[in-house]
């Protein structure tokens, strides 16, 4: 029972309550009404109906706290020689004393008014007791928390049957092994405790040897107190995933702590290194062993973000080209953002009458240039004769659209990843052919490229003819509409959604244990902000499709 503080519920009107500490109080200063935890905020105003009893008015059904805090730093009454010792200054000199301690019974500690200096707080040999687990870094664990995240397991002592001495064996067997200490031994003779190092040793094999052997008919006790073991091979601390998974001291079996956190749950700090081979294999997730392929480590508390190994390191896509410094959808573009280390460069393309690939987003010619019609219907001769109209007048006045390949020849060039995205109607079968074909040519039918389409036939189709590229569905909605888009990409394999990240943010625990579990990769689009980028990092998003440049915060 606490001594200096009452807990009350308002009423929601003036309401007279006790003042009834063990102790009273000693000024009516010392007397706080509070709500929450430090006594110095969240102050209630209250006033005094009599010596005992104070009225104040707190919300119905809040919690509330009547509290004395006695003067630490300042004695009650300061003493001079000569002064004239009165019976009530002397008793409230003692029941300052009296009152503190029962404060710090209590567990009140003031480290602010320096009432009393944490940092020399000495138990005197005392336990603290209920100490809760700690959940941050500068918190305090109990045993058998660090028992927990130590891999350690503590095992029972071992009572050896009792012997009698015959005055000449001085060498008894134990069940001890041969790491195991005297001052891991307690041993009676007749019921007397002997001196490890001093009356007994452990011999190699585990044996108890005693100085001199225990007499005729004395009753000889033994118990060995096992030492904690590791029920885990313990292999270290890592700050990353990703150094982790390029240790080579991975073993199976071993345990590890690993800082990095797969989410906000900060008790998502312990993984188990496996066989590779009894989880599912996971295209877009780190999850195997740089260095030995064949092992894998995976969360201890969790399952639904078990694959999610791939946050370290989230791929930042260049949207259209870095879209808010360069025309987008232009060689321009595609070389500002390789400039500006985006790891990935974003195009929409299209098809023309001729069969070639162009960049460019909207269904018309005439929404941004000086041209008009669709680009399924327009040849490349014209085509290739029209500027922006948004740039007449400046430098970039004679820019004109780009085609597919230069852009591909500058990606290969470059070493960079492409995202293009197969835009409106045109997409014909000869089409999807050739354009298979020229990625093929240089290289990009593999995981360097993610074709997406909001039309899903077409990721049909594509995947019918190659099994290595990679595929997403670029689209935006609720996780109930994205579903049957995250199901239709498992099925096709190297899949992944495209998604409007206010989408993915307003349903985070839906999204993205559904899509880790089914090995699907999730790219964000369109991302401006800094905050936002780390907050879908943390989420394990893969990759964000950005038309400014958030490397440095992201």
């Amino acid at each position: 029972m606490a001594h200096t503080i009452r807990t009350n519920i308002g009423t929601g009107s003036p309401t007279v309550y006790d003042v009834d500490f063990d102790l009273g109080y000693l000024s009516q200063s010392h007397i706080h009404v509070y709500q929450g935890e430090d006594y110095r905020q969240n102050l209630v105003e209250f006033t005094w109906v009599n010596a005992g009893q104070i009225q104040c008015e707190v919300p119905a059904l809040e919690e509330f706290f009547i509290r004395r805090v006695v003067p630490r730093h300042v004695p009650i009454n300061d003493y001079e020689d000569g002064a004239i010792l009165r019976e009530s200054n002397l008793d409230a000199s003692f029941a300052q004393s009296l009152m503190i301690l029962e404060e710090i019974s209590d567990g009140y500690i003031d480290p602010i008014n320096k009432d009393i200096r944490v940092e020399d707080l000495n138990m005197g040999g005392y336990k603290i007791l209920n100490l809760a687990n700690g959940t941050e870094l500068s918190e305090a664990v109990n045993l058998q928390q660090l028992l927990e995240i130590s891999g350690v397991e503590e095992r029972p002592p071992i009572y050896h049957p009792r012997v009698v001495g015959d005055g000449v064996q001085t060498v008894f067997s134990t069940e001890a092994t041969e790491q195991a200490s005297a001052l891991n031994f307690w041993i009676h003779l007749d019921g007397v405790k002997q001196r490890p190092l001093t009356d007994y040793s452990i011999n190699g094999t585990g044996d108890v040897v005693f100085e001199e052997a225990p007499p005729r008919n004395v009753v000889v006790d033994i118990v060995w107190f096992q030492p904690l073991v590791f029920s885990n091979k313990l292999d270290g601390q890592f700050e990353t995933i990703d150094e982790a998974l390029t240790s080579n001291n991975l073993a199976v079996g071993s345990e590890l702590h690993i800082k990095e956190l797969i989410t906000p749950d900060k008790t998502l700090y312990l993984w188990d290194v496996v066989e590779a081979s009894t989880v599912t294999p996971n295209l877009w997730n780190k999850r195997v062993s740089s260095v030995n392929p064949l092992l894998a480590i995976v969360c201890r508390n969790t399952e639904d973000y078990i694959f999610n190994l791939s946050k370290g390191d989230m791929e930042i896509i260049a949207h259209r080209g870095f879209a808010l410094s360069a025309p987008e959808n232009t060689m321009l573009s595609m070389s500002s953002a390789a400039d500006h280390g985006a790891d990935s460069l974003e195009m929409d393309i299209q098809t023309s009458l001729d069969g070639t690939a162009w960049a460019y987003h909207d269904p018309d010619l005439s929404s941004d240039t000086n041209l008009s019609g669709p680009i399924s219907s327009s040849t490349d001769a014209y085509i290739a004769t029209g500027v922006f109209n948004a740039l007449v007048g400046t430098r970039f006045a004679s820019l004109g659209l780009s085609k597919f390949e230069d852009m591909l020849k500058f990606a290969s060039a470059r070493s960079l990843k492409i995202y293009p995205e197969m835009k409106f109607t045109g997409w014909t079968e000869p089409a999807m052919d050739a354009l298979l074909a020229l990625l093929d040519e240089y290289n990009y039918l593999n995981e360097n490229c993610m074709i997406q389409a909001v039309d899903t036939t077409l990721l049909e189709y594509v995947r019918s003819k190659n099994k290595d590229v990679l595929l997403a569905h670029a689209q935006q909605g609720n996780f109930a509409s994205a579903q049957p888009a995250i199901d239709l990409m498992e099925s096709l394999g190297n899949g992944g959604i495209v998604w409007d990240h206010t989408n993915l943010l307003a349903e985070p625990e839906l999204f993205f244990p559904y899509c880790f579990d089914r090995g699907v990769r999730i790219t964000a689009f369109t991302v401006r902000d800094s905050k936002l980028a780390r907050d879908l990092k943390r989420l394990g998003c893969n990759g964000i499709i950005t038309d400014s440049i958030l490397r440095g915060n992201s």
